[in-house]
């Protein structure tokens, strides 16, 4: 009678402590997942952003050498109107002595 008595004491004392720590371990357990779905999406919401980020870089790169290709552009002009420039004054004002900086 008394190992009858043990274990419908320990089934007592069992069903009181799932009753009394499974609900909390459902909890628990539902809370780490709302966590993992957050940081789930969070994740994905950073790849999202990631993948714009490189994408804005590879526009700014591409922006970068296509100015650099337009200034060396603009350079190669501006030299081909300075020598132009520098023939033009050269036909229209003759050679003559070289000035001695007197200015007189």
């Amino acid at each position: 009678m008394e190992a009858r008595q043990q274990l419908e004491d320990w089934v007592s004392e069992s069903r009181r402590l799932l009753e009394d720590v499974l609900p909390q371990v459902l909890e628990e357990r539902d809370g780490l997942a709302e966590r993992l779905r957050d940081a789930d999406e969070e994740i994905l919401a950073l790849r999202l952003e990631q993948a714009r980020q490189r994408d804005d870089l590879e526009r700014a790169r591409q922006d970068l050498e296509d100015l650099r290709h337009h200034t060396a552009d603009v350079g190669a002009a501006l030299r081909r109107l300075i020598g132009d420039l520098t023939r033009v004054v050269d036909l229209l004002v003759p050679p003559g002595p070289p000035s001695d900086g007197a200015g007189g």
